[in-house]
């Protein structure tokens, strides 16, 4: 992208710095000052996790920089529910790994041995269902203690896909009945309705705190 711009910039005519400048800049300057300010901001996160106690509840996920089986990188991300902020970030080069399709749990991989080595204890992780993510979690994680789920969204999304109905398709005014709504719409419904449930229960039952209630819903 900096390669076009600083192209189409001496097509307009106008001065600018040279490719080798700008990319100079980029690895002496640019890069160092953010790689140093995550640093400083995930030392942050960990010291505010264990003053806080308790084991990691952790979302994550992994994004390509490319849709498809033509990855060049996939970035991993742990973000922790408690406090609804990212714990880590892993780069995965898919010449790293078998193929781009591995940089997913490879970047869990990292992440956890990164957790394990600042002491820390993941009691919940939640992730897609990636079976090679399942297949590692079940064998390497869970036997440890830690929880593992699958992400709402992406079990609705598939319910989208595969609930059907017995009667045939409805046409006209046969279509405007409340309960006609897509199987992801219901399981977001149906999640949404139970947490609200949960945290009505456990204020009632629990309004001074006094009872450790511990949950992962």
């Amino acid at each position: 992208m900096a390669t076009q711009t600083i192209r189409m910039l001496k097509l307009f005519g106008l001065q600018c710095i040279s490719a080798s400048t700008f990319f100079r800049h980029q690895r002496l300057y640019t890069i160092p000052t953010m790689v140093q300010a995550w640093q400083n901001e995930q030392a942050g996160i960990i010291r505010e996790l264990k003053e806080m106690g308790g084991g990691l509840i952790l979302s994550g996920d992994c994004r390509s920089d490319s849709p498809g089986h033509c990855a060049n990188y996939g970035t991993y991300s742990l973000i922790e529910d408690r406090i609804n902020k990212v714990l880590d970030l892993q780069l995965v080069q898919s010449s790293e790994v078998p193929s781009c399709t591995w940089c997913e749990l490879e970047g869990l991989k990292r992440s956890i041995d990164f957790l394990k080595k600042q002491h820390m204890q993941v009691s919940a992780l939640i992730t897609d269902r990636n079976r090679q993510v399942a297949k590692w979690v079940r064998e390497e994680l869970c036997p440890g203690g830690t929880s593992h789920f699958f992400d709402i969204w992406h079990i609705g999304k598939s319910m989208y896909l595969d609930v059907g109905s017995a009667h045939p398709p409805l046409e006209g005014e046969a279509r405007d009945k409340e309960w006609l709504e897509p199987g992801r719409i219901a399981a977001n419904n149906s999640a949404r309705e139970a947490i609200r449930v949960r945290e009505v229960f456990t204020s009632y039952f629990n309004p001074e705190g006094t009872v450790p209630w511990q949950d992962h819903v």
